[in-house]
């Protein structure tokens, strides 16, 4: 926003930038959900080892990377204020994401039983979702 846009220039930008995101987002979700749900069962089917089987199970992919690039064009879309909440956000999350995880890999040092790598996503969008909350509070 420049020094002679108003307020309400501000929020414009927030707004339609936001609108943007959640549908650049919503439909990434979309496609990873039915990507996981395809891919998944027809990995299955292939033979052990195969290229197929791998190529298959990893189908869901192209949905979590759509949904980075929502993210990344959210980011450079945003005005100065949104983008640092975004900022800040994503700075929880990535602490959130390596203290989980970083525990989880120490405590299978010990015996606890190992997850599945494909968790990472959903302890980032927790911790990220706490960064958003945490900044929306912050901000009010």
């Amino acid at each position: 926003m420049t020094p002679e846009a108003s307020p309400r220039q501000g929020a414009t930008v927030r707004a339609r930038a936001g609108r943007a995101y959640a549908i650049r987002f919503g439909t990434a979700s979309v496609l990873y959900t039915v990507l996981m749900l395809v891919g998944m069962p027809l990995a299955r089917s292939q033979p052990a080892g195969s290229f197929a089987r791998y190529a298959l199970v990893c189908l869901p992919v192209i949905g979590v990377a759509i949904g980075v690039r929502a993210l990344w064009r959210l980011v450079h879309e945003a005005d100065e204020l949104q983008s640092r909440r975004l900022m800040e956000a994503l700075n929880v999350s990535i602490a959130g994401t390596i203290l989980v995880t970083f525990c989880l890999g120490m405590m299978q040092v010990v015996g606890a039983p190992a997850l599945p790598w494909f968790w990472v996503i959903p302890v980032w969008a927790a911790s990220f979702g706490i960064g958003v909350a945490r900044t929306a509070w912050k901000y009010r």
